[in-house]
């Protein structure tokens, strides 16, 4: 009795278990089905491309828009000064504004290095001074003239 017993575990033991069958398509595919499959696929992936190429032009940084300022047909920025300076940006913008008869205001954050302007002119009219002030000012200085108020401003912006 031990011997059958001993052989039925070792027989039944060791035995390998029979693998599940997977299931199987029976999907049969001619070439008009796959073929526009395919063309469906490619219409997919065409307009997810185009999506993101949207995506990517509207993130890129758009490029920097200038006004073009018109010089004034009269008025004290068409009057003709004369000034030999060499300094700051805004000790500058005050001297040609109490020379104007204008005020004189700052915003935002004026670097630690004052900004440089080297100016030199003879019979100019003061818009040619405070345009010349800002091509030197650099991008992230801008210099606004209020007729309205009559004031000179200096923006500051950017990091220090």
């Amino acid at each position: 009795m031990r011997n059958v017993l001993l052989f039925l575990i070792i027989f039944f033991g060791c035995a390998v278990p029979t693998p599940k069958q997977q299931p199987t398509m029976d999907i049969c595919l001619n070439d008009q089905d796959i073929l526009t499959r395919i063309s469906e696929t490619a219409d997919i992936i065409h307009q997810e491309n185009n999506v993101l190429v949207q995506l990517r032009a509207a993130s890129m940084e758009k490029p920097i828009e200038f006004a073009t300022p018109i010089p004034p047909g009269g008025g004290p920025l068409a009057e003709k000064i004369s000034i030999q300076y060499t300094g700051s940006l805004t000790s500058a913008t005050e001297k040609i504004a109490r020379k104007l008869g204008y005020g004189f205001e700052s915003t935002g954050n004026e670097p630690a290095n004052p900004i440089m302007v080297n100016l030199d002119f003879h019979n100019a009219t003061a818009f040619e001074v405070l345009e010349s002030m800002g091509w030197q000012a650099g991008p992230l200085t801008g210099l606004m003239v209020d007729d309205k108020r009559k004031k000179i401003k200096v923006i500051f912006s950017g990091v220090n």
